[in-house]
């Protein structure tokens, strides 16, 4: 099983464990201007590596209520886990 793959799995169970320790979650507040990934986000993502906090927040957002990523969150996922483990982290850290 591919390191990616193993962390999601082991955050998805801790947030499945624990839900309620979130819910006033800043990451998890719905930010109108950057709800989704835009072909050119991914287009930016996919020649440069880049992607701005705000995406990944949202991704971090989405892992934490539990919604499912799109293909490419999953993507993008999978190159910045680590980054978006520290925002899920310092989500816990906080309360």
């Amino acid at each position: 099983m591919k390191p990616e793959k193993r962390h999601f799995i082991e955050m998805s169970l801790r947030l499945k464990k624990h839900p309620d320790s979130l819910i006033s979650s800043s990451v998890g507040k719905e930010k109108t201007n950057f709800n989704e990934i835009t072909d050119s986000d991914f287009q930016k993502f996919i020649s440069m590596n880049k992607v701005t906090a705000e995406k990944l927040e949202l991704i971090a957002a989405k892992i934490i209520s539990n919604k499912t990523l799109s293909k490419y969150e999953l993507a993008i996922y999978s190159e910045k886990s680590k980054e978006i483990k520290n925002i899920i982290m310092s989500e816990f850290i906080k309360k």
